[in-house]
């Protein structure tokens, strides 16, 4: 592995879904239903003030779409709510298996590896095959199998994901390639709206058919000389629109480059020598 690629690191929870849910319902316990400032969400964690295990914390709650961000506030998330409050025990088990989904690299393991074991050299596979660091590919292996077993998803040595749960928690299973280009577009190095200069460019679709499918590519000029790639969908509606602002607002908490956020897949306490994107 190169130097450039020992110096980042795709982002997963640094605490197991159990874990996290003990945090949500300590943040409740201490500051009610919200929303909070930053402060009060780092105090209702149990930090005085902020340090990397809070940021671990925060970062950990975000992953697992337990909580969001807006404005200078954090709110619970519907899936959190349905959690915390829940109207039916059906409505709980759900909402769980929707937050064992939610970080990216868990979602996408559980779509490739569904009906199947865990493979004996999984951290290796998650290192080389999802971007994250060797040195924290065990403990990402480690909290996804915690993670499975805990949402009841683990079951008979391997992932069984029942169809009455499966539909609606894929449904907000982000791809791969979305991920990518969300990573791409927040990337910014600050704090404020990169510089773009002109609109996205929009890549030739001229060979395209009215009886075939075709995603809508962009690529997006942003700083320090770099481009996103940005692939849409044709026919989407409103509620597309507001799922994809909806990941990009979560992602940019725990992407750009600056944010005191960003968990060092977990644990941000190396930020000097890695930065996790």
């Amino acid at each position: 592995m190169d130097s450039a690629s020992e110096t980042k690191s795709a982002s997963f929870p640094y605490y197991a879904l159990e874990e996290a849910l003990e945090l949500l319902d300590l943040v409740v316990k201490n500051s009610g239903h919200g929303p909070y400032l930053r402060e009060s969400l780092v105090n209702a964690l149990g930090h005085d003030r902020e340090t990397g295990s809070s940021a671990n914390k925060i970062g950990s709650l975000g992953h697992y779409g337990l909580i969001s961000k807006d404005g200078d506030r954090y709110k619970l998330t519907e899936t959190a709510n349905r959690i915390v409050a829940p109207t039916s025990s059906d409505e709980s088990a759900l909402a769980i298996t929707e937050a064992a989904f939610h970080p990216h690299i868990f979602g996408l393991l559980i779509e490739k590896y569904s009906g199947l074991p865990l493979p004996v050299l999984l951290p290796n596979i998650i290192s080389r095959e999802y971007g994250v660091a060797q040195k924290r590919a065990g403990r990402a292996a480690k909290v996804f199998k915690q993670t499975l077993e805990f949402a009841n998803l683990y079951r008979n040595n391997r992932i069984e994901v029942p169809e009455s749960e499966k539909s609606g928690a894929t449904e907000k299973l982000p791809t791969a390639e979305a991920l990518e280009t969300t990573a791409s577009f927040l990337d910014s190095g600050n704090s404020s709206s990169p510089p773009i200069g002109r609109p996205p460019t929009r890549l030739d679709t001229s060979t395209y058919s009215p009886n075939e499918p075709i995603d809508q590519g962009y690529s997006i000029p942003l700083s320090r000389g770099r481009t996103a790639r940005l692939s849409l969908p044709r026919g989407m509606d409103n509620k597309d629109v507001e799922r994809i602002l909806g990941w990009i607002g979560l992602m940019r908490e725990v992407l750009t480059e600056k944010n005191e956020d960003l968990p060092e897949g977990g644990d941000d306490t190396n930020k000097s020598t890695e930065t996790n994107t």
